[in-house]
């Protein structure tokens, strides 16, 4: 790290590394690379910042692998966090070309990893030898701060707080893109000629049929948002009853009653009604 500028309170500091230390960097990258990719049967290119590349197999790579911070390769060997490389993805540090589904096999690749303890002795030393922040060159946030933000405790107040951030845009947000009943969740198209509708359809039914729902049988559905009257109807199909709970106020308007009122919650086994009287029975949105 050098400075540049005269004045000891307003001088810049010049985070770039000398040529001498990227060219120390990307040698180490490279090996780290070459240990943690020698048993990979697949073919690959992996690329990093310098645009060195490392490519595993000798038929043309599926799939490259653009790792393009140093710090962010260390943290990926050290921490192994999915929310750190979806980060890294996000704010372009980490990219992918090619063949997606083939790229997102290195996760098993790597969870059945095994390395030697000298190999992984070896590993570690080149991986400290990598700088540790990853705004050390691109000036961006460091992906730790994420992991922060969301690693906090919940409370009934935060997932209120969430919920409502999430839902709360009105149902005729919803109405723009959702089927005519306003199903919120995957469908299910059985054919391509299947509109969203059918789809939604053929999902619940499906639901029902893996939950082998038998004549006189009782569901419960947490957090059923609008799908409350197809899932009566899915449900009546196998001759089943369905109580539908709805976790946000916008979806009590939009929807209608598939199961017992808040008065109703009675007919619920008790470990379902404690839940439903502790969360929205409270706000009257069962």
């Amino acid at each position: 790290m050098q400075s540049t500028g005269v004045d000891p309170v307003n001088s810049t500091v010049d985070f770039a590394p000398s040529s001498r230390t990227a060219s120390l960097h990307a040698e180490v990258g490279l090996r780290i690379l070459r240990r943690l990719l020698q048993d990979f049967r697949g073919s690959a290119a992996f690329r990093i910042w310098n645009d060195a590349t490392h490519k595993v197999g000798s038929a043309v790579p599926d799939f490259t692998l653009v790792v393009r911070d140093p710090a962010l390769l260390r943290k990926m060997v050290l921490g192994r966090n999915s929310l750190l490389l979806a980060e890294a993805y996000v704010r372009g540090r980490l990219d992918f070309e090619g063949d997606l589904y083939a790229a997102l096999g290195l996760k098993y690749y790597f969870e059945t990893l095994s390395l030697s303890l000298r190999e992984r002795g070896a590993l570690l030393l080149d991986v400290l030898r990598l700088p540790s922040r990853l705004d050390a060159f691109s000036g961006a946030l460091d992906a730790d701060r994420g992991d922060r933000a969301f690693s906090h405790r919940h409370s009934r107040r935060s997932d209120r707080t969430a919920i409502s951030f999430h839902y709360d845009v009105s149902n005729e947000f919803y109405r723009l893109w959702l089927d005519r009943q306003m199903v919120y969740s995957c469908a299910y198209f059985e054919s391509p000629d299947d509109t969203l509708e059918k789809a939604q359809c053929n999902k619940l039914d499906h639901i029902c049929r893996k939950l082998r729902l038998a004549p006189g049988d009782r569901f419960l559905d947490i957090g059923c948002g609008w799908g409350a009257k197809p899932l009566r109807r899915a449900g009546a199909r196998h001759h089943a009853q369905p109580t539908a709970v709805r976790c946000c106020p916008p979806t009590h308007s939009g929807a209608e009653p598939a199961g017992p009122s808040r008065s109703g919650t009675s007919r619920l086994p008790r470990s379902a009604r404690r839940w439903c009287l502790r969360q929205d029975c409270q706000r009257g949105n069962v």
